[in-house]
């Protein structure tokens, strides 16, 4: 579809938008199709609908179309706002390359030229606004024939259909809005209330899992505290891996304080928050050794110079730096904004975007959604992005609205939730919007069960396997990674497994491929150190112990017919004593060639 760029200058200056309709597959569709509104701003919405084709597109197909399309400036559509400066820079500073002391200079330098060489192509960067995109909705529902569709959308999504429902009511059937971002709200503004609910609800949540209480105490004071000691003495944390090369990250209030919030918007990952908050403090870093490997991709799949456009127009300069830097000082302990690639205090955001050429919302841009139109608001208990409070507010003055709220999950709860229940809401709304869906699905699911150091009660179960050649005990339940290798999986940052394999080089061969510190131990942090030896079923085994990245290692090896045997154990330090109990012995007395 070819649209102005700009509705209030010259229309012949287009750009174009690309959407995909995904036919239902009923005869007889429903009239109103969903249309799908991608968060961001700036997220790629195209490319989703094909990767996730069978969980989100597919079950909307029996009775009506999915209309798809790329917010203009974002993934198919043209001009794409990307910024390669902007990547290559982000992409220097997570690899150690770019000093604390100029960090600040060269992000400003890398706006300048994004936003300079996107200029001189002739791309008019206020235009890319929420009320430019709500036009082209209206354009684009007009061009494919429909007179009304469903809004479904997704975080920033939210904010966009709020301005369709409020400018253009009449194309709106009913919407669904999930993990709601208000159009009247700044949300650099609330930043620090928001961050306060999202910990409050996870503290809270401790407090009442016994379980969590007993093994996290006091979870909120020793947050805050390291909080307070990283913003005075930051923690460096460097990573290598062959395929990311090597992340050095300097963790201090703001970094730490991001990572645990981030683990609080996927529902996979908010059982780990209390425990990542005490291992930190113990000095086992795995979580945010697990983050860095994510940093090199933060900018996959979203248009880096839409976000700050958008984030510059409708969010930072609807405010005064005096405005957003009191919400600083008057909220929790956080001294700086964490919101990529915004880095630093309000003068810096407001600098950001001046250097980026970007204005104020106009009078009445940012006016609330004031609307009759059914609408269905979802959020997650546990979402730090866009906290329940902030759906509440919008549902209270949508006079046609039916509030839910998923207990057990962070940002975007009817994509992330795996128990069906997000879509089966969803699909009882649209059947028909003006009365409240079935919901009984929610009552089924429960709050997080946070996760705990193992302490070896009960004693983990083992069954015999077939293993490389060898019958061995290994842990039952645990998955199969490759041939020998378990992974315990209790959360997708779970680091602890063990290994069973036989290799023909013997142990002592071995030992000096481990000690190699031409190849830096071979993902070791030292070379493995002997502690002693153990018979069983006639193999004689020594014992060794290293660590990885602070995190305990423990090998045996046992030479056997000119080969050599070897078990080995990677966990945590807060579960090392029970799992080398119940697992790493049982293996080692168990096998046999």
């Amino acid at each position: 579809m070819i649209v102005p760029e700009d509705r209030t200058k010259n229309p012949s200056h287009t750009i174009k938008l690309a959407y995909v309709v995904y036919h239902s597959t009923n005869p007889n569709p429903a009239p109103d199709p969903v249309l799908f509104l991608q968060g961001g701003p700036g997220g790629e919405a195209i490319s989703l609908s094909v990767n996730d084709y069978h969980t989100f597109v597919a079950p909307f197909l029996p009775e009506r179309d999915l209309i798809v399309f790329d917010q203009r400036g974002t993934g198919e559509s043209e001009p794409a706002l990307n910024c390669d400066e902007l990547t290559k820079v982000y992409q220097q500073d997570i690899h150690g390359l770019i000093p604390s002391t100029t960090r600040k200079l060269v992000y400003s330098n890398a706006f300048l030229s994004c936003s300079g060489l996107m200029k001189s192509e002739g791309i008019s960067l206020n235009a890319y606004t929420t009320v430019a995109s709500a036009a082209d909705i209206k354009d684009l529902i007009s061009l494919l024939g429909y007179q009304q569709v469903d809004l479904y959308s997704v975080s920033y999504g939210t904010r966009l259909a709020q301005v369709v429902m409020r400018d253009y009511p009449k194309i709106v059937h009913s919407a669904i809005l999930d993990s709601v971002v208000p159009i009247e709200t700044n949300m650099f503004s609330m930043y620090p209330n928001d961050i306060d609910a999202s910990l409050k609800t996870l503290f809270d949540g401790c407090t009442a899992d016994p379980e969590c209480n007993a093994a996290y105490p006091q979870l909120g004071n020793v947050f805050w505290s390291l909080v307070s000691e990283l913003d005075t003495n930051p923690v460096s944390i460097t990573t290598s891996d062959l395929k990311m090369g090597t992340i050095t990250e300097s963790i201090n209030g703001s970094s730490f304080l991001s990572v645990i919030l981030g683990l609080l918007k996927s529902a996979d990952l908010i059982a780990t928050a209390p425990q990542s908050i005490y291992r930190f403090k113990n000095g086992d870093y795995s979580t945010f050794i697990t983050a860095q490997s994510s940093l090199p991709f933060v900018f996959d799949g979203i248009s880096p110079g839409l976000y700050i456009s958008m984030m510059c127009h409708e969010q930072i300069l609807a405010a005064t730096p005096e405005e957003l830097q009191a919400a600083m000082v008057n909220g929790p302990d956080v001294k700086d904004y964490a919101w990529l690639p915004f880095y630093g205090d309000a003068n810096d955001l407001f600098n950001e975007c001046e250097s980026w050429g970007s204005v104020g919302p106009s009078a009445g841009e940012n006016d609330p959604a004031m609307s009759d139109i059914p609408t269905l608001v979802v959020a997650g208990k546990y979402d730090s992005a866009t906290p329940p409070s902030l759906s509440q507010q919008v549902a209270s003055h949508l006079s046609h609205s039916y509030y839910f709220e998923f207990p057990n999950q962070g940002h975007a709860p009817t994509f992330e939730d795996s128990s069906g229940c997000g879509m089966d809401i969803i699909l009882s709304f649209l059947q028909n919007p003006a009365v409240e869906p079935d919901h009984s699905c929610l009552s089924k699911i429960k709050d997080p069960h946070f996760l705990v150091p193992y302490t070896g009660t009960p004693v983990l179960p083992l069954e015999t396997a077939q293993v490389a050649g060898v019958l061995d005990k290994v842990p039952k339940g645990w998955l199969s990674f490759q041939d020998g290798v378990y992974l315990r999986a209790d959360s997708p940052i779970d680091i602890t497994q063990a290994a069973i394999f036989q290799t023909y080089a013997n142990s002592t061969e071995l030992e000096n491929w481990f000690s190699s510190k031409l190849y830096d131990y071979h993902g070791l942090d030292s070379a493995p150190a002997a502690t002693g030896q153990r018979q069983a079923n006639g193999l004689t085994w020594t014992l060794y112990t290293s660590t990885s990245d602070g995190r305990p290692v423990d090998i045996a090896m046992a030479d056997y017919h000119g080969r050599s045997l070897v078990v080995t154990l990677f966990c945590s330090s807060d579960e090392h004593d029970a799992l080398y109990q119940t697992v790493f012995l049982p293996m080692i007395d168990s096998a046999q060639p």
